[in-house]
């Protein structure tokens, strides 16, 4: 994996071994997260280690959301070993690691070339959309 940065003239590149048959660890969709990693380091920015959230934090987030520009697009959130994934519907990102800020703010790291976060929103205790920011920002509904 590359990236390069223009405006500060500097190039990063990671590698890795990619997800087989026989791995079954974390490291290989971790991978985009290292590289997000290593990049902002040589940048000089704070690196993101995300919080532990407990189980039933994480369970309230799953579900299908739709956005409220284009209602056919939608998100799957889903839990899986302790951590949130997001699957878009189109197709164009899938099994992205939602990585916890606090507890209603990620981060998704493996959207290596625009920084992406959602805030979860709430109404009466129970989570009803959120705004995901990759950007500019965008609003999502929970359908289910």
């Amino acid at each position: 994996m590359e990236k390069y940065f223009p405006d500060q003239d500097l190039y990063v590149c990671t590698m890795t071994n990619v997800l087989s048959g026989e791995d079954n660890t974390s490291f290989s969709n971790d991978r985009y997260k290292l590289m997000q990693d290593v990049a902002e380091a040589a940048l000089g920015k704070l690196v993101t280690t995300g919080v532990i959230l407990p189980e039933a934090v994480l369970d309230l987030y799953v579900g299908t959301y739709a956005s409220v520009g284009n209602p056919k697009q939608k998100v799957i959130i889903y839990k899986e070993k302790g951590h949130l994934y997001a699957d878009l519907s189109n197709r164009t990102g899938l099994h992205m690691i939602l990585v916890p800020l606090d507890s209603a703010n990620f981060v998704l790291p493996s959207v290596a070339r625009i920084k992406t976060t959602v805030q979860f929103t709430f109404t009466a205790g129970k989570v009803d959309g959120g705004i995901g920011v990759q950007e500019k920002p965008y609003r999502f509904v929970k359908v289910n």
